[in-house]
């Protein structure tokens, strides 16, 4: 089950890129707040991988410049 959520948050993170979204894991979540959220009651029941969405920031002057 852990190496299939692996390979799920890879394909939802290069689906994001593709659609100009950024996204990244992450292991800062609360899990007894994500239980309540979306009502996983029962003890076999937790959230084992957590992904972040959002879209880029524009700003010209926050983006990285090679020097050349």
């Amino acid at each position: 089950m852990l190496f299939e959520a692996g390979h799920i948050g890879q394909n939802m993170m290069l689906t994001a890129t593709r659609h100009g979204l950024s996204a990244c894991p992450t292991a800062a979540l609360s899990h007894s707040a994500i239980k309540r959220l979306l009502g996983l009651d029962r003890l076999t029941d937790a959230p084992i991988y957590a992904l972040t969405l959002s879209t880029p920031e524009l700003d010209p002057h926050s983006a990285v410049r090679s020097i050349n």
